[in-house]
């Protein structure tokens, strides 16, 4: 996976670094609430208030991004976040694409 800041105006040395690990952070913590509610459909706006609850939320672009960037590193897997092609009303009563988390499957012939 690549870089997971979006450095789009050439930040450098400590404070890109810092800007890099809260990324990383946010994809952590967005990736863990996902493993935890497997098939169940989200928009950004229902990440971020669940991953949030009472704490500061990050701007709906940081959200955004962290979900993309967590798509794309399972874009070679059949698991992990994707995103549906289904829709529900977020935040401002517009349609948002909703995101899942499809678990990896499990072999049968370990079981057998």
């Amino acid at each position: 996976m690549g870089f997971s800041y979006h450095d789009t105006v050439d930040t450098k040395g400590a404070t890109l670094d810092s800007y890099e690990e809260k990324a990383k952070t946010q994809e952590e913590i967005i990736l863990g609430f996902m493993r935890q509610n497997p098939g169940i459909l989200f928009t950004p706006f229902d990440i971020m208030e669940q991953c949030y609850l009472g704490c500061k939320q990050p701007p709906i672009t940081s959200i955004r991004r962290a979900i993309t960037n967590l798509e794309h590193s399972f874009s070679e897997t059949d698991h992990g976040v994707r995103k549906s092609t289904k829709k529900k009303k977020g935040d401002f009563g517009r349609n948002n694409f909703c995101w899942v988390y499809v678990p990896k499957a499990v072999q049968k012939d370990l079981f057998q």
